[in-house]
């Protein structure tokens, strides 16, 4: 198949058709699950492409925990990202015993970087059904 066997359907279901375009650019955090470990202390390293340059920081020891005591590779049970060693709040200790079960998954290395984003997308996370 090349790209022209490919046609846009707009009235079919495809990524990003009930995005609000036209919503606020908010600043994000995108965490990146890289499939392997970087063999080096947790840190922040700038990356530069061309006149573009970006902070990145990267961390070993990241847990995820996950809702219902499993974890799907879409990520669709996440609960939390956490440090490994950092202590949890009460309330969110309260959180977590209400839940239904939880898993804890250690990550691969993670690397974080700054984004925009539309405001509409966060509302869209918050409102997905849970599987």
């Amino acid at each position: 198949m090349d790209d022209d066997d490919l046609e846009f359907d707009p009235e079919g279901n495809w990524p990003g058709k009930t995005v609000d375009w036209d919503s606020e650019l908010v600043e994000a955090q995108l965490h990146v699950e890289l499939p392997f470990w970087i063999a080096a202390p947790d840190g922040l390293v700038t990356v530069q492409l061309g006149e573009c340059s970006v902070p990145v920081r990267y961390r070993n020891s990241i847990i995820g925990l996950y809702r219902a005591g499993k974890f799907h590779r879409s990520e669709s049970n996440l609960f939390q990202l956490t440090v490994e060693s950092a202590p949890i709040a009460e309330e969110q200790k309260k959180e977590i015993e209400e839940q239904e079960g939880l898993a804890i998954r250690h990550y691969r290395t993670l690397v974080s970087l700054p984004v925009n984003c539309h405001e509409c997308l966060f509302e869209m996370l918050w409102n997905a059904p849970i599987s």
